[in-house]
């Protein structure tokens, strides 16, 4: 097991509910990022969105200007942090702009 990892847990019954659980769980993916207004001083990534790995960056770029109760025109989304290239193709899939847990 790595750092990070999940653990399904469940109650002893005669039907198992984890195919179900590591099914959602091969598509689940968490994004976790910044709060720009406090940026300046420190990024720090403390926020976090759940969502399907078969979304589209604009799909995403949504939640998260929704969360941070921003416009998307006011938003510059990066790739791996503050030098990162910016997240420019909405049209592609999570999976195929190589979003991985």
């Amino acid at each position: 097991m790595n750092e990070g990892a999940n653990l399904f847990v469940e109650e002893m019954r005669d039907e198992s509910r984890w195919e179900r659980e590591f099914e959602l769980e091969s598509t689940r993916l968490q994004v976790r990022f910044n709060i720009p207004s406090t940026a300046l001083l420190d990024v720090q990534y403390k926020d976090y969105i759940l969502c399907d790995k078969k979304v589209t960056v604009m799909d995403l770029k949504c939640l998260i200007a929704e969360r941070l109760g921003k416009g998307l025109e006011k938003l510059v989304f990066r790739k791996g942090g503050t030098h990162g290239a910016e997240l420019t193709q909405d049209e592609l899939t999570l999976k195929q702009a190589l979003f991985y847990n």
